[in-house]
């Protein structure tokens, strides 16, 4: 009865995954008039806070306010844009140590054997526990 249980859970959550992806993949179109307007506001409102940096004797709570103004114009110009294309990093990553995109055919076997022993000798484990009678 357990295994009908997570067998219809696994398929719920699979058809949940299929159909909520697409949506969350879908950009809108940064060509739109919308886009074009939201990112002209983020532009003006950024030339406006550089301007104030600029001047002296500007008040610490406006400078604040124009800040807050780029922020908030850059955020909706990019929550009705999307991601463009150019801005999306490409290539490989470079960390130091890890990945598995360069690693080895004998790295991977090694690594999957180690797994398989685990497993095996958990599954022993428990056997023998099993059998001695402990729960």
């Amino acid at each position: 009865m357990r295994s009908i249980r997570v067998l219809t859970g696994l398929a719920f959550a699979g058809a949940a995954l299929t159909l909520s992806v697409p949506a969350a993949q879908a950009a809108p179109d940064p060509d739109s008039e919308i886009c074009e307007q939201a990112q002209v506001a983020a532009d003006e409102a950024q030339k406006e806070y550089d301007n104030l940096k600029m001047m002296t004797g500007v008040s610490k709570e406006k400078l604040d306010d124009a800040e807050n103004e780029v922020n908030l114009t850059a955020s909706e110009a990019q929550r009705v844009c999307g991601d463009s294309v150019a801005d999306k990093v490409t290539g490989p990553v470079h960390t130091g140590l890890g990945g598995g995109s360069d690693s080895d055919s004998a790295t991977l076997a090694g690594g999957v054997a180690v797994l398989v022993v685990g497993v095996a000798g958990g599954a022993v484990m428990l056997r023998r526990r099993d059998a001695a009678g402990q729960r």
